[in-house]
Formats: C-alpha cells, structure tokens, sequence
C-alpha cells in the first residue's frame, strides 16, 4: 500500500491536520494510500491539540479519539513513498536521520508549487514525485521560506483555521493529479471553504 508520511515538530497539529484531510481528499477520490504523520521532537503518545482536532471536525476530517502523537524516526521514513516536512527545517531533520529519502522527501508548500506546474496523472506517489521533478524547469526562483506553513500551537481557533487554509490549498495541488480509483469519486476533493471561495471567484 503506498504510504505517504507529514512531519512537523511536536506532532500535534500542523502535520496531524494535514494527515487526516489528505486522507479525506483520497477517501474521495476512491484512493485507498495510508497516510501519517510524525513528530521530529513528538512526545509519543500525546492527544491532539484540541483547536486542530475541532478544526478537523468542522472540515469533516475528524480525528478518531484514541489519535495520538508519534516520534519520527529513520524506520517510519523509510517506509513511505512519499515524505511531506511542513518547513525546510523539518525537511532538515529528515534528511538527517534518513538521508536515503533524498529523492523521496519534499517541503509540502514547494511539492504544492512544483505540481501546480506540471501536467499528467498519477497512480502513486512516486508518479507525484516524477511529474514535480519534471516541473522543476518550469519554476521560476522564489524565496523558499514561502513554502513553510507556520505553528499555530498557542493560537485560538481562527489561527488554526487560517492554518488549515493553507494545507488545504497545498493538498488540493498534490491531489488534482491523483488519478481516482475504480468507481466514481464520493464527493468534490476541495473543501466547502475552498469550493465556497471558487464559486465567489467566479461570480466577480
């Protein structure tokens, strides 16, 4: 089963936000890839911060109750297919401890970018990473600290939802060239929010 893992720092609310919408958006697609996050300094064991979990609930992602945090370590890494740091400092960390995940690790907010510029269709995550390593050329520079996704830790609810917003946007790059599964897709991939904000686009 192709396995794709998120990393932030402690495990609580970045990543395990983007794990638990990445896997609706699949459910959707009829996609049935693992998905996981981990924590690069995680207390293992520890609950979800309880502003992400309600963000996640009201996105229709809820998080199961027993959720609870996990370290990140090199076995985790290398079982994925696919790796997704939530900063370059996460990715730092990656490489660190899993240097041999050079070709299979990315910053979430650059992979975004690099898809949003290629074309084609894939049925796994390596087809992801091949079509964002084509699309490479096409980027023009920009400043790579663009592509980090702040902690919201301490923040009320509005600074996760505004966190959420911009997994959203990231997921929602990576996912349009998923090819679906057998069947037809359940629902749309993109969120109420984000639909609600296209149909305004449209509108003006």
């Amino acid at each position: 089963m192709p396995h794709i893992v998120f990393v932030c720092t402690a495990n609580l609310c970045r990543s395990p936000m983007a794990e638990h919408l990445m896997r609706e958006r699949l459910k959707a697609r009829n996609v049935g890839w693992t998905v996981s996050s981990v924590g690069t300094h995680a207390r293992p064991g520890a609950s979800l911060d309880p502003n992400a979990r309600a963000v996640l609930r009201r996105r229709g992602a809820p998080a199961p109750r027993n959720w609870a945090s996990r370290v990140m370590s090199a076995k985790v890494l290398q079982s994925a297919d696919l790796v997704l740091a939530v900063t370059h400092a996460h990715l730092t960390w990656v490489m660190t401890l899993a240097p041999s995940m050079s070709r299979r690790a990315f910053v979430m907010g650059q992979f975004a970018t690099l898809l949003d510029n290629a074309s084609g269709s894939a049925v796994s995550p390596q087809d992801l990473i091949a079509l964002a390593t084509t699309a490479r050329a096409l980027i023009q520079p920009y400043d790579p600290a663009a592509d980090d996704i702040a902690d919201p830790i301490g923040g009320d609810e509005r600074v996760f939802e505004q966190c959420a917003d911009r997994i959203e946007v990231m997921l929602s790059s990576i996912t349009r060239l998923i090819a679906p599964g057998e069947g037809e897709p359940t629902t749309s991939d993109d969120p109420p929010s984000l639909r609600r904000q296209s149909r305004r686009n449209q509108q003006r």
